[in-house]
């Protein structure tokens, strides 16, 4: 396995871990079920002008993965030289359509396709160091 093709497993798990996470595992069934304020929490109050605080933790995992701990690092790390890197990313990990990332990065399409590259390859350059020769 080369260091792109690691690189790009990696980034896909990562992409897919944060789609699991944001999504809400706590799905009220009533006003009297205990995770009801937590499916609530977040939306607008008619009566209020302010937004109601939203309980965001996620539960538990069994097993946590080495790699998702190495890229999480890694994008850290890329995150502190652009803070669009990680969010560039994520959109064209999980959309696929570079025209898409260029609308949600708010930038050209060969901005987008400039900062997918320049991020991908700062991913490579971490995990080789991260990793040394061992990754074949």
């Amino acid at each position: 396995m080369t260091l792109a093709d690691k690189a790009d497993k990696l980034i896909e798990l990562w992409v897919r871990e944060l789609a699991q996470e944001s999504a809400n595992p706590y799905k009220a069934q009533s006003l009297l079920d205990g995770h009801f304020a937590l499916e609530v929490g977040g939306k607008r109050n008619p009566l209020k002008s302010y937004i109601n605080a939203k309980e965001t933790k996620s539960p538990p995992r069994d097993v946590i993965s080495s790699d998702l701990i190495l890229i999480d690092s890694i994008i850290g790390q890329i995150s502190k030289v652009n803070s669009k890197y990680p969010l560039v990313l994520k959109w064209f990990y999980s959309t696929g359509d570079m025209k898409r990332v260029a609308k949600e990065a708010n930038v050209s399409l060969t901005k987008a396709r400039e900062l997918k590259n320049t991020a991908f390859d700062l991913v490579q350059v971490l995990l080789d160091e991260k990793l040394g020769k061992n990754y074949a």
